[in-house]
């Protein structure tokens, strides 16, 4: 077997052409398995930290983020994610506000249910 890893994509603040050299590698070295190994999108507008004014907020990110995930969803389809710090910004935030943390889907299905079913 041989895994090819992605990592820190923070998406909607994805490196240019991040993904078309994850293509490259994997094909070049004939990788069959891909691990995401965490900061899949970057979750700013829910961060602990000071927003940027001129960002798009909570909405705009997450709309961005699933319509720029739709290639890596199309790349590989079958990914296996394990989540990072800023994956999991949207739990702490729940947990914060006195909400089960267990309320926050996995992410994979958050951001890609909507590609899946055409929405």
């Amino acid at each position: 077997m041989r895994v090819g890893i992605i990592g820190d994509t923070h998406i909607p603040f994805c490196l240019d052409g991040y993904l078309e050299f994850c293509q490259e590698q994997f094909k070049a070295w004939k990788v069959n398995r891909v691990i995401h190994i965490g900061d899949l999108v970057d979750h700013h507008a829910l961060s602990f930290h000071d927003s940027e004014p001129s960002l798009k907020g909570v909405d705009g990110e997450l709309t961005d983020a699933r319509t720029l995930l739709q290639p890596w969803y199309d790349a590989f389809p079958k990914l296996t994610l394990v989540n990072g710090n800023h994956d999991l910004i949207p739990a702490r935030q729940l947990t914060k506000i006195g909400m089960d943390a267990e309320v926050w889907m996995n992410l994979l299905e958050i951001y890609m249910s909507s590609l899946r079913d055409g929405i």
